[in-house]
Parts: structure tokens; sequence; C-alpha cells
């Protein structure tokens, strides 16, 4: 055996009476179902508990921004200006 979790297992059946060895091997099996079918009922529970949750995030404050009219075209940016010329 090379394998961790083989020689782990071995040495808990090992250290088990000879007469309850084979009842340690049926409780781990149930034992592991058993919490298996719990593992599934919790995440079954959670998901109806969050199907009509929605979450979003608030909008900040701080960027509300000011749209003015222009008025000219001389009042745009040069940038712009130059942008509409090469057009």
């Amino acid at each position: 055996m090379q394998n961790p979790r083989h020689i782990e297992a071995f040495e808990l059946f090992s250290a088990q009476p000879n007469k309850l060895r084979s009842e340690y091997v049926v409780n781990c099996i149930l034992v592991s179902q058993e919490g298996k079918r719990l593992e599934k009922t919790i995440q079954r529970v959670i998901e109806e508990a969050l199907k009509d949750v929605s979450i979003s995030a608030p909008v900040p404050k701080n960027t509300e921004i000011e749209l003015q009219a222009t008025k000219s075209v001389s009042d745009l940016p040069d940038v712009l200006l130059s942008s509409l010329d090469e057009m």
C-alpha cells in the first residue's frame, strides 16, 4: 500500500477489535452516506431559500454628471473639433 489514505484506513480498521470490524465498516459506510444525504438536503434548502433573492450593488452618489448644452461649435474642445474636421 502506497496511498496514504489506504494506510490510514487500514490502521483505523486494524485498531478495531476483531469481533467489531464488520460493524465498524458498516457504520463507516452508513455515516458516509448519511453525510452525503444531509449535504444534498442542505444545498436544496439553501437554493430554495435564495431562489427569490436578488442582489444588486448600490449606485454611488458621486457619479452624477451634469450635462450642458453646447450653444456654439466653438464651445467644443479642440480635440473634438479636430476630429470633426477630419470627417
